[in-house]
């Protein structure tokens, strides 16, 4: 029911994960309905564990906890998201 109503909708976001729409580009894959498969995910699991996309994947985290600040983070993605 979700991807039929993506493909109706064409909704004008690039990104669904919080992650990726704070950052505006690609920290974490959005694996979607059919892309969620085994065959998808190990591999994309495995460049997580011992990668170069881990550390990447980690440096991105840390940008998020400059993004989101100390203080309250929900407050602050809420502002963000706003915006």
């Amino acid at each position: 029911m979700m991807e039929m109503e993506y493909r109706l909708r064409k909704p004008k976001y690039d990104f669904i994960s919080l992650p990726n729409i704070l950052l505006n580009r690609m920290v974490l894959p959005e694996l979607i309905q059919y892309q969620a498969v085994p065959e998808t995910i190990g591999p994309l699991l495995k460049g997580l564990l011992s990668g170069p996309e881990r550390e990447t994947q980690l440096l991105a985290f840390k940008e998020l906890q400059t993004v989101l600040g100390d203080g309250d983070p929900i407050g602050k993605t809420v502002e963000l998201a706003l915006k």
